[in-house]
């Protein structure tokens, strides 16, 4: 399992939807349109490959590894992030 933040930008609200719910599914957290999961790499690919599919030329779908040796940094006065690396911004 390794650690990742994934974003999108969907223009089409159907789709939206559904990017938000499965991502939902998979996130351990979540602010708006960027999730934070731990995932293999070859399940976040096909899960994506699928995300990915409907969406048209503007639309953008981000993953991000996060690398182990980064450090964990807080924008804002929301609820302390979790220990690992994670950027939250508020």
């Amino acid at each position: 399992m390794e650690p990742w933040v994934v974003a999108y930008d969907i223009a089409d609200e159907r789709h939206r939807r559904r990017c938000r719910r499965q991502l939902r599914g998979l996130a351990e957290g979540y602010q708006k349109s960027v999730f934070e999961l731990q995932a293999q790499r070859e399940l976040l690919t096909a899960a994506l490959a699928e995300l990915a599919r409907p969406l048209e030329g503007r639309d953008s779908l981000l993953a991000a590894r996060v690398l182990p040796f980064a450090h964990a940094w807080q924008l804002g006065r929301g609820p302390q992030s979790p220990a690992g690396d994670l950027i939250v911004i508020c």
